[in-house]
């Protein structure tokens, strides 16, 4: 079974970018990410090991970076 919780979609500059992959990377070494509409959702426990996977791929006409973090869920088992 799998829920949808977050996903945002933005234009932004560089600064605000890194800015908001810092924050983001911030939550992840404090162990909670904090990402939901509203409060409907308490933050989401980062328990160990992460995987992690970044993916570079060049177009034709930009770039494009996309990560993707998989870990395992405590209370699951």
């Amino acid at each position: 079974m799998s829920r949808h919780i977050f996903d945002v979609s933005e234009r932004a500059s560089r600064a605000q970018a890194a800015r908001q992959l810092r924050e983001l990377a911030d939550q992840i070494d404090r162990g909670t990410i904090d990402m939901a509409y509203g409060d409907y959702d308490a933050p989401t426990p980062v328990n160990e090991p992460l995987r992690i996977v970044l993916d570079l791929t060049r177009h034709r006409h930009h770039f494009e970076l996309e990560l993707n973090a998989r870990w395992p869920d405590a209370a699951a088992g």
